[in-house]
């Protein structure tokens, strides 16, 4: 006799769900083989055997199954009269899916979705569908059709290769309306109003932007891979009331005539790439209280001055809100004497910072001092990233002597990935101080000079006694080796831990 607890439907659902593998893996297609031999098994299983099955699904095939009429016939599927029983069937299955992965089906007769549509009655076909990523969409795809419920939050849709960059292929508005994802589009911003999240790569946006205005309950808008976004595109998506992260490459320079002051206001994470005075316009126009994370892809480089003035207008505008930046950095014409810290001086009033990402893209010098300003200056960081992206040896780098600073200055670091150049003298330890570390990662061609690997690692392992993750590399072998040497003995146990 079974236990008790496999009579309860809900303990079934959470262990049958462990059986959820990737379909597109051997192992992921022999789980789902176990599952549908637990939903023949006895009638207690069959239920939350069959929810776990079909909850996930990465092709319509099999659904499409369901009805002996299915058949192909010239290399194309089609489907005859169905049955009654096998209509009920198909109903059965198609309510438990809930995320969909589809790629168009092009051997499947455009009649075969026709037929299903009719024969729905205008009832959703799949009823439960929370999530769709639709995968190399085409223009002709009639599948569309069975995407549409009131119940559908994620919408992710790729367009085909062949197809990227619609505005350049179709003719016109009229083109671009008559292709299967604007027609979706139009068709759930009227009968889906519940979408939450929708990102679109590849596709044609500013002849469906009218649609997307109709998504008011629309939180999470990824357009950063659609090409270039126009004023009047991005005027009209900032009235959606809810949204409150925006992906967007910008393409002009905003100004109050075309975005007003109150634009994006429940804005609380922004993506932005663009020129420099594009993403300074749109950041001068933002109308968010409560934008907390940013990330600025600049398409050109800066100049010295373009640097200094973003750093002033995310001061002037972010400064009591602003807790993760993402920022690449490019600069022209650089002076001698340029300094990371010259360039983003500003920022260091964002004194609630908690994460920060630097990518530095050109040779500009950071140097222990401007870690120091930019430690002193944020207090609670918990992840900061400061990577060069040459990977030569730079004595312009930090110091190994920038870890004992942000130890001390920064009490709440857990991640730290920094570009190491210069090594001086290790300095002593302080011993007082928390610092919760858990994962160091040196970056670019790290030397480790005149260090004795041991010494080296009793000195990190001094600073972040919790660090659980270590890493760092030189092009040359023998550094390399010393390195390598450095992680073994910062891992081995200590004394302490070792088992009695």
């Amino acid at each position: 006799m079974a236990h008790r607890a496999l009579e309860t439907d809900d303990i079934l659902v959470c262990i049958f769900e462990h059986f959820i593998g990737p379909q597109e893996t051997r192992s992921g297609r022999s789980l789902l083989q176990t599952l549908a031999r637990l939903a023949r098994c006895c009638r207690a299983f069959s239920d939350p055997a069959l929810a776990a099955l079909w909850k996930r699904q990465i092709t319509l095939g099999p659904l499409l199954r369901v009805f002996s009429s299915y058949k192909i016939s010239n290399g194309v599927y089609s489907v005859g009269d169905i049955e009654p029983l096998e209509w009920a069937r198909f109903q059965g299955y198609a309510s438990r899916i809930h995320i969909l992965v589809y790629t168009t089906l092009r051997n499947v007769d455009p009649f075969v979705y026709t037929c299903l549509k009719e024969r729905s009655e205008g009832k959703p076909l799949l009823p439960s569908l929370s999530q769709l990523y639709w995968k190399q969409a085409t223009f002709n795809d009639p599948a569309y059709i069975l995407f549409v419920t009131p119940s559908l939050q994620f919408v992710d849709i790729l367009l085909a290769q062949t197809e990227w960059r619609t505005n350049d292929d179709v003719e016109g508005l009229e083109g671009a309306m008559g292709h299967s994802v604007g027609l979706f589009l139009e068709t759930i911003s009227k009968d889906a109003p519940f979408v939450r999240k929708l990102s679109l790569i590849g596709c044609c946006l500013s002849q469906w932007a009218t649609f997307l205005q109709r998504f008011q309950a629309l939180r999470s808008l990824d357009i950063g891979e659609v090409g270039v976004v126009d004023i009047t595109t991005l005027s009209e998506l900032s009235a959606l009331p809810a949204l409150q992260h925006l992906s967007v490459n910008i393409g002009e320079v905003v100004t109050g005539e075309t975005l007003l002051k109150s634009s994006f206001g429940a804005l609380e994470s922004l993506n932005v790439s663009g020129a420099p005075p594009a993403v300074f316009g749109l950041l001068g126009y933002m109308g968010s209280a409560g934008l907390q994370s940013m990330t600025l892809v600049s398409s050109v480089a800066y100049t010295q001055l373009q640097l200094f003035s973003c750093s002033n207008r995310l001061r002037s505008h972010f400064c009591t809100c602003l807790r993760r930046l993402r920022i690449r950095i490019s600069v022209t014409s650089i002076e001698d004497d340029f300094s990371l810290i010259n360039g983003i001086e500003p920022l260091l009033e964002l004194a609630l910072m908690e994460d920060v990402h630097i990518q530095l893209d050109s040779p500009i010098r950071s140097s222990d001092e401007d870690v120091t300003s930019m430690a002193t200056a944020w207090r609670c960081l918990e992840r900061f990233h400061l990577w060069h992206r040459s990977a030569q040896h730079n004595p312009s780098f930090p110091s190994l002597e920038a870890l004992r600073i942000l130890a001390e200055h920064c009490p709440r670091l857990i991640d730290l990935d920094i570009s190491i150049g210069a090594e001086p003298p290790l300095s002593l330890v302080s011993e007082h101080l928390s610092r919760p570390l858990r994962s160091l990662r040196l970056l670019g061609d790290v030397g480790i000079g005149d260090h004795d690997p041991k010494k080296l690692a009793a000195y990190i392992t001094a600073l972040f006694p919790w660090l659980r993750h270590f890493e760092a590399f030189a092009w040359d072998a023998t550094t390399n080796s010393k390195w390598r040497e450095v992680k073994r003995q910062i891992f081995l146990p200590k004394p302490s831990e070792k088992r009695i």
